[in-house]
């Protein structure tokens, strides 16, 4: 084992199978990192939770040489980037390293979160309430009770799912309607439900098998008739200090509501999507966006220390007023920002290079032994 200034990025056994042939996405994905190493003089070891013995304190991982990757054993690095998530087994494996000061990991999984518990924690600070759009947990008398206040109302599973069970409620000339996917054979078509009083009984079967959440839906700004909203990278930088490092516009499918990219969205660089937009540019978006957003990331930093890459998804009206929609703590930057194996944008680039800056920061400044 060397003792090299290497950094971790945990990752998942699917990616962990991927290596040593590392072509397409996941190549790319990988030039970025390799290159923000290289500038930062470090080197880089990918590996899964499981490839840790905790006890030596020692880690099997792939490292990339002048021959490719190779699978070398070394000292678990002090600062580690987590792009998987793992269970409460490592978390208690982790948590000890890291309260003594013998590791960083970012994000470490003590942050552990529902939508809901985002959404009381960030109701708690009042700056951040106005950018909160009314959610509340989903019951009959809940969503009885949100559609006397409002026209439209998203219902949404309480975890995260990429956009997979979202439904809508709106409301048209005294009717309600409740849309929902269904699956016919092999394809997945969108199904109307229209009511008066009563929920539909096919909502109620639905909320029956999970968690769900009922939402105010904002009303979004569009482009061409469609919505879109954001993906906000907010990331620690090379200074140690939160930043924006990128900004991924999604814009929904013609005639639907979801924007996610696994649900028929497509990602845009945000100057290019509000080229020629009748009340919004990008300078307005950023003016209205970034002090709220940087204000969100530090809020939660206090109460939950070891968190480095954060990615918010933020709604914005006509009017350019955002609301934080969802908060990502491994946000999945490959899907989002890469079209052909090509990113979209090449400002995207830092949202990968940025952690790597960041783990140099924390390795150079010795603040992990």
């Amino acid at each position: 084992m060397g003792t090299t200034n290497y950094t971790g990025i945990l990752i998942s056994g699917r990616i962990h199978k991927k290596f040593p042939e590392t072509e397409g996405r996941l190549g790319k994905t990988l030039s970025f990192y390799e290159n923000a190493a290289r500038k930062n003089n470090i080197k880089i070891c990918y590996f899964r939770p499981s490839d840790i013995d905790f006890n030596n304190r020692e880690v099997k991982g792939w490292v990339k040489s002048s021959q490719g990757y190779k699978l070398i054993k070394i000292h678990l690095p002090a600062v580690i980037f987590r792009r998987t998530s793992y269970g409460k087994k490592y978390d208690r494996l982790f948590s000890p390293l890291c309260n003594k000061g013998d590791l960083y990991l970012f994000n470490l999984r003590r942050f552990k979160h529902k939508k809901y518990d985002d959404y009381l924690f960030f109701h708690k600070n009042e700056t951040l309430r106005k950018h909160l759009p009314e959610t509340m947990k989903a019951t009959p008398e809940s969503i009885k009770e949100m559609m006397e206040k409002y026209n439209q109302l998203i219902i949404k599973p309480n975890s995260g799912r990429v956009g997979k069970g979202i439904m809508k409620l709106e409301k048209s000339e005294g009717h309600w309607k409740f849309l929902y996917k269904k699956k016919q054979e092999k394809e997945i078509r969108w199904e109307t439900i229209e009511f008066k009083n009563d929920l539909p009984s096919r909502l109620i079967k639905k909320m029956n098998k999970g968690s769900f959440l009922v939402q105010e839906r904002i009303n979004l700004a569009t482009v061409s008739g469609c919505p879109f909203d954001m993906r906000v990278s907010v990331q620690k930088n090379c200074f140690g200090t939160w930043q924006i490092s990128g900004i991924i516009a999604k814009l929904a499918e013609r005639g639907h509501f979801i924007t996610n990219l696994t649900q028929g969205g497509t990602s845009y660089p945000l100057s290019r999507l509000l080229e020629g937009h009748p009340s919004l540019s990008p300078g307005k978006v950023l003016h209205n966006l970034v002090p709220f957003v940087l204000l969100a990331a530090d809020y939660l930093e206090k109460s939950y220390p070891f968190l480095a890459d954060l990615g918010f998804d933020i709604g914005i009206t006509p009017e350019g007023f955002p609301y934080i929609i969802e908060l990502n703590t491994v946000s999945d930057y490959p899907t989002l920002t890469m079209q052909n194996n090509e990113l979209g944008d090449q400002e995207w680039e830092k949202v990968f290079t940025t952690p790597i800056d960041f783990s140099a920061y924390l390795l150079n400044e010795k603040h992990c032994s």
